[in-house]
């Protein structure tokens, strides 16, 4: 397994700095996002820099973010319908809505664990805010004509 890198050395800034050059990774071959999907996808790759992604993690953010969106249009058809509703014969039950969302929702939970996004909050946290900085950083050194790319 990789050492991971400690943003806190210089040599571990410029290992960072650089993955943030390269950009975050691609979604794998022959997997397919839809637009809806982009969100969650870019929001989860920006948890780890690029080289902390291996192919098999990559597959399953792709799940993650459609299983999020999913979660996401089932919540917004909840909250239009209501979590009850009456039946024909004037019964009130659970909308169907409500148990298919239960269930989404315990599916995006269980694949957030299994790459460890909801496990170490402290630590994804921290490490994402020194990612996202090496991203600023990136960005304006892209624009600097003196640096080598």
């Amino acid at each position: 397994m990789k050492r991971k890198r400690i943003a806190d050395t210089t040599t571990g800034a410029v290992g960072m700095l650089m993955e943030a050059l390269q950009g975050p990774p691609d979604a794998p071959s022959g997997s397919t996002l839809l637009p809806c999907d982009i969100p969650y996808w870019d929001a989860i790759v920006a948890t780890r820099p690029r080289s902390e992604w291996p192919a098999h993690d990559l597959q399953v953010a792709v799940l993650t973010a459609k299983s999020m969106a999913h979660v996401a249009a089932l919540q917004a058809q909840l909250e239009g319908s209501g979590s009850l509703r009456e039946t024909s014969r004037g019964d009130i039950q659970i909308n169907p809505v409500a148990t298919a969302l239960d269930s989404a929702t315990r599916r995006m939970l269980s694949l957030k664990r299994s790459l460890g996004l909801a496990t170490d909050p402290e630590n994804t946290i921290a490490r994402t805010d020194a990612y996202a900085k090496s991203r600023e950083v990136a960005e304006q050194l892209r624009e600097e004509p003196l640096l080598a790319q």
